[in-house]
């Protein structure tokens, strides 16, 4: 019903099986040639060649069962061949598989040399990449594995009975339901013990444990104390110290103010704003733009939250605001304190290694474009993936959400109407 689709998968299966003059041959000789050169003996070996006897079986399993069985009466009668959309990518690969098969120094020795090279930071090994490398180990190898998966395939009847009979008979799906309930119920226990429903102490264990985390951390270097004795700070002049006292003093009146929920959105926009122009002053561009972002996202979502809730904020008991407060000075010493200790310690700077590199590995003079987009091009990449998602998840916010005018409060109203 479909030999065009039929002659891909077989090819396809082939090349998956290792069948000669396809690129999976070459590759399952390269994957015997290194497990003989590193192993002491034959078990490795021996283990291998069996896995690849079982990926010749269920490839012929999948040609023969799939396009030369008997049908399946729960299948539709009407089999037809799939749109030539549909085939053209398979028909790609099927084509690359072959073309790989035939001439692989040709088409992938170079590419392969630069993705060793880059892997190992240092020139590739020598390697070599042809059809024929003479009768030896790995293609003894190719071959039992050829032969023993054509015999496990015809003999699948009576390993299928035998397997019925034995391993059949254990069912995995006990231990495994068992581990699946012992951890739902011990994750279920860990929540309660920590969500109480309360934002205070699921705060403060998630401050302490990230702080505790950092403290081991320094802790567990041996004979080096937590502070080093020379500290490294970053100069800075007037302006920028100015800056930050007032993001300070900021952040200090949002804790009086707080009550008063859209003032204190508006400081702490602020606030983020003036961290963004931070990173601007030392050179930090896509951190910059990073904050800023994610700064206008926030102040939306916020935005649009305090809609649907009070202007103002119910007031706090005294039992929450010395809790509160020892809280906030414990992890704001502890952080200050880390902060310290990686300012004041002796470490290896990686800068030397970019600047020398930057020209002759990145192909740009700018060491912070270079960094950005080609040493770190996967970590940018990231960033540029969670702004895209975040102005996605904007856009369908917005999308869904009716807002309706508010009614002016009563004496407003009293005024338009006159």
């Amino acid at each position: 019903h479909m030999p065009r689709t039929a002659l891909l998968a077989i090819i396809a299966a082939s090349a998956m099986a290792g069948v000669p003059l396809l690129n999976g041959f070459l590759s399952k000789e390269l994957f015997f040639t290194e497990t003989l050169d590193v192993s002491t003996n034959w078990l490795l070996p021996i283990l291998v060649t069996l896995g690849a006897v079982f990926s010749v079986a269920y490839s012929i399993r999948f040609i023969h069962d799939t396009f030369f069985g008997e049908p399946s009466p729960d299948l539709p009668t009407n089999i037809h061949e799939p749109p030539l959309m549909m085939r053209i990518p398979v028909l790609i690969l099927v084509v690359a598989c072959l073309a790989v098969g035939l001439a692989p120094a040709l088409l992938v020795g170079g590419i392969l040399n630069l993705s060793v090279s880059a892997a190992l930071n240092a020139p590739a090994p020598v390697f070599s990449l042809a059809l024929w490398h003479g009768f030896n180990a790995p293609l003894m190898m190719s071959g039992v594995a050829m032969l023993g998966g054509l015999l496990v395939y015809t003999a699948r009847r009576p390993l299928t009975r035998w397997h019925e009979l034995t391993l059949g008979r254990l069912n995995a799906k006990t231990p495994y339901n068992f581990v699946l309930r012992a951890l739902q119920l011990g994750s279920e226990t860990l929540t309660h013990a920590f969500d109480q429903g309360r934002l205070q102490p699921m705060a403060f264990w998630t401050l302490a444990i990230t702080l505790g985390a950092g403290l081991i951390g320094f802790a567990s270097i041996p004979a080096a104390p937590l502070f080093g004795t020379e500290p490294r700070a970053t100069p800075f002049d007037g302006i920028t110290a100015l800056g930050m006292l007032i993001m300070m003093g900021l952040a200090l009146s949002i804790a009086f103010i707080h009550a008063q929920r859209f003032i204190a959105l508006l400081l702490l926009s602020v606030i983020g704003l003036g961290v963004s122009l931070l990173f601007v002053r030392y050179s930090a561009p896509d951190l910059a733009l990073t904050q800023l972002s994610v700064e206008v996202v926030t102040l939306i979502l916020m935005l649009l939250a305090l809609r649907y809730l009070p202007q103002k904020s119910p007031p706090d008991g005294t039992k929450r605001v010395w809790p509160d407060a020892l809280l906030a000075g414990v992890i704001g010493a502890g952080a200050a304190a880390l902060t310290y200790a990686i300012m004041s310690r002796d470490f290896a700077s990686i800068a030397g290694y970019f600047i020398e590199n930057s020209l002759s590995l990145g192909g740009g003079h700018n060491v912070v474009n270079v960094i950005l987009v080609d040493f770190r091009g996967y970590d940018t990449f990231g960033e540029i993936s969670v702004l895209a998602l975040a102005a996605l998840g904007i856009y369908a916010l917005l999308q869904g959400i009716k807002l309706t005018p508010l009614a002016p409060p009563p004496i407003a109203a009293a005024r338009l109407a006159h």
